[in-house]
Parts: structure tokens; C-alpha cells; sequence
């Protein structure tokens, strides 16, 4: 079904991988899965395919159980972080008590440099726009959370603790174990960018300029993630203008 889809309704589906690269990826699916395969497997199967579409807008959604899932498994960094040159760094701590600027050098025994890269190689982009998988990596409106947050989790099943090993900005190392967190408490070490419907209620602002002018803005007009009914919002504003 979603080989179909893809095939039949995208109209991009051939622009950077050729029909005879997706057929191998296709075929290798179907073989795989005919043995058997897990949710998360077929998930992250699904993930590698349409990455080689090369489209940012054309995703493979999580399950509705997977998602909900997210809100009681800790499965989530106790911190933020940037990625420069394919290298983690702290950004917001949180309270793991590490400095801002500080690189987190491992994962669990394994250099968080691979760590990285083998979710920014899921990540979905426009076209060769490679480097912009960084930005998804380290936040996302649509991966949860973030894209490395989103990913890892399922690439590497862990408990809900992680061992980092840490570089200081003078230079010395240090390990530490971590609680990891859920997707509500990650979302409270700082503000997250998320994606936002015209019905939030600092959205849309209506200001009286004169007596026969008024000022609507209307921020965000994305209305596809969390849809509302956009007469709900705008009937009253314009028949106040009227």
C-alpha cells in the first residue's frame, strides 16, 4: 500500500533515486518482512525509503501507539543540544548540571558522532539539501521533539538511563549516568519550536488602526497537524469588520 501510494500519487518520486534503486529497496522490504519483522523495524524500513525520495514534505508517520507511548517511556536526553561539524554540544542543560558548550563525546559507549550520523542519514530534505538534516537533528516540530530524539530511541532500544561521557571547555573529561526523560519533560528544559495553527490563541491579533482601519496578523497558517475549523476563528473577526 504505501509503495502504491508513493508510486501512483508522488509526483517527485523518481527525481533523485532512480526507479530501479527504489524497486531493490522495495523488493529487500518484501523479504525481510515476509519472514516476520516488528513494528519498529517496518517503521524505520519505510523511514530509509522515502529518505531516498528526497522530499522534506512526504514522512512516515509514527504509530498512534508509538506517539502516545512517547508521554510515559523515558526514552528522551536529559538535554538539548547543537550539532557543529557533526559533533554534539550541550545547548540547554537542563538539570543534568553540564555547561552550555561542553561536547558530549559518547553515548552509551558509543561516539556520539555515529550516534548522529545515523540519524541524520533518516532524515528527510529537499532535494540535496543535506545540510539541513543538522537542524532536524537537533529540533523538530515533526520528528518528536527532535529528529535524533525521534530516531535513536528506536535505532537503539535502552533503558531509561544514559551514560555520556563529557568534554569540558577546559578540556577535561568526565562520565555520567542520566536519567533519560520523557516527552513532556523534555519539552520543559526550553521552549520548544513546534508547529503552531492559527487557532492558538496568540496567532491571530486584531488591532484598530483609525476609525476605518484594522490591523488583522495572522501568524502561523499552517492548519494540517492539529486542524481546526478556520470559520471558528475568522467569522467573528470579520463580522466584526463588517
Amino acid at each position: 500500500l504505501a509503495r502504491r501510494a508513493l508510486e501512483e500519487i508522488h509526483p517527485g518520486y523518481t527525481d533523485y533515486a532512480s526507479e530501479l534503486r527504489l524497486n531493490r529497496l522495495w523488493q529487500d522490504l518484501d523479504a525481510h518482512a515476509s519472514e516476520g519483522t516488528t513494528e519498529e523495524e517496518l517503521y524505520l524500513a519505510l523511514v530509509r525509503i522515502v529518505a531516498e525520495i528526497r522530499c522534506d514534505h512526504t514522512k512516515i508517520e509514527l504509530s498512534k501507539r508509538a506517539v502516545a507511548e512517547r508521554d510515559s517511556e523515558p526514552v528522551y536526553l536529559p538535554f538539548r543540544f547543537k550539532v557543529f561539524d557533526g559533533r554534539m554540544f550541550v545547548d540547554a542543560p537542563g538539570q543534568t548540571g553540564l555547561s552550555r558548550g561542553a561536547e558530549i563525546l559518547t553515548l552509551d559507549g558509543i561516539p556520539a558522532s555515529i550516534r548522529l550520523q545515523d540519524v541524520a542519514d533518516l532524515i528527510s530534505v529537499d532535494g540535496y539539501t543535506d545540510y539541513v538534516r543538522w537542524e532536524t537533528v537537533e529540533a523538530s516540530s515533526e520528528e518528536l521533539g527532535s529528529g535524533f530524539d525521534h530516531y535513536d530511541p528506536i535505532l537503539r532500544p535502552d533503558d531509561a538511563s544514559v551514560s555520556v561521557t563529557v568534554q569540558a571547555l577546559d578540556g577535561r573529561e568526565s562520565s555520567h549516568t542520566f536519567e533519560r526523560l520523557t516527552y513532556p519533560e523534555f519539552r520543559a528544559i526550553t521552549s520548544e519550536a513546534r508547529r503552531r495553527n492559527f487557532s492558538d490563541p496568540d496567532a491571530v491579533t486584531v488591532r484598530d488602526l483609525d476609525e476605518k482601519t484594522a490591523y488583522l496578523s495572522v501568524n502561523p497558517i499552517v492548519n494540517y497537524r492539529t486542524p481546526v475549523d478556520p470559520v471558528t476563528v475568522f467569522e467573528p473577526i470579520f463580522r466584526e469588520f463588517k
